[in-house]
């Protein structure tokens, strides 16, 4: 039997002879958003797929024959995109409980590993899977998205030396941008789509200026109000197919790291969960946790001036 089988070419019978120990679901979920005017509106979602096939493959190399991959279909389904012609923005709730949805059922039928792909740099969809897991936890299914924790590594920069080797072999000595300020259709989602569906990208990108913001300055509006105003933040005049190879091949072996641990049943939650999760702005129910804050305070006065 193949390490990495689709789940809607699977019949129940053939799933019900898949040993719930060794059985991994990946499920990758991103948005459909605008990525310049060079580069597809589905690129996160292939990013998110391209990631799931590439850490299955890896830990098939690693692990040869010992865990079966189940690879469930694309979910286009995502949150925190910019407003642009193009993008889909669905309310980050639905991503949170589609996601434990899906993971509930999986886990009603004996898969207890779950883990969720992503292509998405957004902080709330992150977050709403990183919620999504949290709650799944408590119902018995071990599910991580380990996206967040890696793209989030790749902005701070702790992968700088291990990419200095990929730019080289593209023949690339230094980017426009560095990767940290790469943020949206730019050097590195344009080297990903060379690489993984070059009849998708147009040569536009050739001519595509560099520009970018700072982080903290980056708003839903921004794609379309700032610079040239085309939908990009970065370099994608920089994109190259090799380039797109080695990035594909360090996220993929950093993912597939993490999802070993799971096969293991380590505790990689903390390996596996973003900073951002830890910052109430960007929680799913932000106004109720204020809303509770507020009237705990008020309780607290009111007690203290009696």
């Amino acid at each position: 039997m193949s390490p990495l089988l689709r789940l809607e070419e699977l019949t129940w019978r053939a799933l019900l002879d898949l040993p719930r120990e060794q059985t991994i679901v990946f499920v990758p979920i991103s948005p459909i958003e605008e990525h310049g005017p060079h580069l597809p509106l589905g690129c996160d979602l292939f990013d998110a797929e391209a990631f799931a096939m590439g850490a299955a493959g890896e830990l098939e190399r690693r692990r040869p024959g010992l865990l079966r991959i189940v690879l469930y279909p694309r979910v286009p389904l995502g949150t925190d995109t910019f407003a642009y012609l193009g993008s889909i923005e669905i309310r980050q709730r639905v991503i949170r409980d589609v996601a434990v949805d899906i993971g509930r059922s999986l886990g009603r039928e004996g898969f207890k590993n779950v883990v969720f792909f992503n292509g998405h740099g957004g902080p709330a969809h992150n977050v709403a899977l990183e919620e999504a897991c949290v709650r799944l936890r408590r119902r018995g299914v071990r599910a991580i998205a380990p996206f967040g924790a890696v793209v989030e590594r790749l902005f701070l920069g702790e992968y700088n030396d291990r990419i200095a080797p990929k730019l080289a072999a593209a023949g690339i000595a230094e980017l426009p941008l560095p990767l940290n300020r790469d943020y949206h259709a730019g050097a590195f989602e344009t080297s990903l789509m060379l690489h993984l569906k070059p009849e998708l990208v147009t040569d536009e990108y050739r001519r595509l200026a560099p520009f970018s913001v700072k982080l903290l300055d980056i708003r839903p509006s921004t794609a379309l109000k700032e610079g040239p105003g085309l939908g990009y933040l970065g370099a994608p005049a920089a994109g190259d197919a090799r380039l797109g190879e080695g990035l594909l091949e360090l996220v993929c072996g950093e993912l597939a790291t993490l999802v070993e641990g799971l096969a293991d049943g380590r505790d990689v939650y903390g390996e596996t969960r973003c900073r951002l999760y830890w910052v109430p702005l960007f929680w799913t129910d932000r106004r109720w946790y204020a809303l509770g804050a507020f009237f705990r305070i008020v309780a607290i006065l009111c007690a203290l001036l009696r």
